[in-house]
């Protein structure tokens, strides 16, 4: 347990364990506005979802146009039993963002406070994305998504999770899901709730979510 500030940048090795002795109340990795928290951009290896980050607080992740907490480019992750929380970046992603990654999978986790133009907890671009037993609230964008924004991702699962509070100023208070591929992507949520996320524009639509596009089950 303890803070520690500092922005790491993933090794090129395959099934690291991030794991902390406490948990995410008092094992705290302060990215301190300087840059991603976690930074994963693997070139040659690859990355996925052996590779765990379990028991932290991932916070104050700022200063990169994506992904303040997590950016995660063509590697896959599980993130379990963490607290990513006050990041805040230029363009995609407060929270995390997700770019070709073959799986991203969180569980008991929440995303709170998170701050992007589009997609305040999450961005998830060409990726597959799994939100399990997750609370997403209080999350903003000043353009679309306010907890996530998800688009041409081929298979989405959220499933007892909670979103609750978040704001988007245009459409998808809560989540934003577009494909704008001729595929069929599939998004399932299954025993989630959903309360008081708004699309603060009057002429915008989706306070819960906004889903458009080509082929979205």
């Amino acid at each position: 347990p303890g803070t520690y500030t500092e922005n790491i940048i993933w090794p090129e090795t395959n099934g690291i364990k991030l794991i902390s002795a406490g948990d995410s109340s008092n094992t705290i990795i302060d990215g301190d506005g300087v840059s991603s928290v976690i930074y994963m951009n693997p070139q040659t290896a690859t990355i996925d979802t052996t590779t765990l980050i379990q028991g932290f607080k991932i916070m104050n992740g700022g200063n990169v146009q994506n992904g303040g907490g997590i950016f995660c480019n063509s590697a896959s992750v599980t993130v379990e039993l963490c607290a990513i929380i006050n990041n805040d970046v230029e363009i995609a992603g407060g929270g995390c963002y997700f770019a070709t990654s073959q799986a991203a999978i969180f569980r008991s986790s929440s995303l709170r406070n998170n701050t992007a133009s589009y997609g305040g907890a999450i961005y998830s671009v060409g990726s597959n994305l799994n939100l399990l037993s997750v609370d997403a609230s209080s999350n903003n964008s000043s353009e679309y998504g306010g907890a996530l924004y998800i688009t041409n991702s081929n298979t989405t699962i959220l499933n007892n999770s909670e979103f609750f509070n978040n704001t988007s100023t245009k459409s998808g208070g809560a989540i934003w899901y577009r494909n704008y591929q001729n595929t069929t992507n599939y998004l399932s949520i299954s025993n989630s709730t959903f309360n008081h996320n708004h699309a603060t524009q009057s002429t915008e639509r989706g306070g819960a979510i906004t889903s458009s596009g080509n082929g979205v089950t």
